[in-house]
């Protein structure tokens, strides 16, 4: 049986909503495991001085799955990407 968590995040792009979303997920993939969905909650556009679209932003909640303690248990000692330390940390 598994637990999931969910946060909400924004990623920020200047080309689109799609990457503003998938900048979002690719920021969250460098701290977390296990992202098992991604719903886009909203999307919203910094218009400039000009009329034209500077900043497309994306609000997404994301969804992971929890680790159990006897995951959590196989990394000891290993990053959150599963690397070992570095030296001299």
């Amino acid at each position: 049986m598994a637990v999931l968590n969910s946060i909400e995040l924004q990623g920020v792009s200047e080309t689109g909503w799609r990457e503003a979303a998938n900048e979002a997920l690719s920021e969250a993939g460098r701290t977390l495991r296990h992202i098992r969905r991604m719903d886009v909650l909203g999307t919203s556009a910094a218009v400039g001085s000009d009329g034209a679209v500077t900043e497309y932003r994306a609000q997404v909640r994301l969804t992971f799955e929890v680790e159990t303690a006897h995951e959590r248990e196989g990394r000891a000692g290993a990053t959150p990407q599963g690397r070992p330390p570095r030296a001299g940390r």
